[in-house]
């Protein structure tokens, strides 16, 4: 299951770092980024990974409660980010329930929310600390997954805290234009 995690998850993440790199617009990174990422989610269903969920009514009113503070926020950018949030929570669990099974899920919290740390850097700015706080959200968002069994959680923390970090200018320092044509 480890060589099919990398094959999975990590080949694709170096491919598109790769790719991205070789590319100046931001939007297209983007793209990338996301095609990535849906790729290893359909190779992981493939396979047969898959989220066990129950549902309950707390994760689903937080989930709707940080998609309209997520869109107060972001303005313009809040329907984009919201779909990429809940792309790239769904990739990361996926990826970490699948390889678990073989080596443990704090191994696969590490080893996931390493390679997701490192597919931030399509923007290298603040790389000392975007690194190791992307890193430690994919460890603790994977870890809060596994004991809670709601991945509504992961998707509506994932939109907040993210739409923070993208209106401060924290992780797209270099792309702030795309934040600040968005006015509250």
């Amino acid at each position: 299951m480890i060589w099919e995690w990398m094959l999975f998850y990590a080949v694709p993440a170096i491919l598109v770092i790769f790719l991205s790199k070789h590319f100046t617009s931001f939007t297209l990174r983007l793209v990338i980024v996301h095609i990535g990422l849906i790729a290893s989610i359909f190779l992981f269903t493939f396979a047969g990974a898959g989220l066990r969920e129950t549902f309950q009514i707390y994760p689903f009113i937080f989930l709707c409660v940080s998609m309209i503070v997520g869109a107060l926020i972001l303005v313009r950018l809040s329907p984009l980010y919201i779909a990429s949030s809940f792309i790239q929570e769904y990739c990361i669990l996926l990826a970490a329930v699948f390889v678990s099974q073989e080596v443990g899920m704090v191994w696969a919290a590490v080893g996931t929310g390493f390679i997701y740390s490192i597919a931030h850097m399509t923007d290298p700015s603040r790389w000392g600390l975007k690194l190791p706080m992307t890193f430690a959200w994919g460890i603790c968002s994977i870890l809060l997954y596994y004991y809670t069994q709601q991945p509504m959680l992961n998707f509506a923390m994932h939109i907040l805290g993210g739409a923070i970090l993208i209106r401060t200018g924290f992780l797209y320092y270099g792309q702030g234009q795309y934040v600040r044509k968005a006015r509250f």
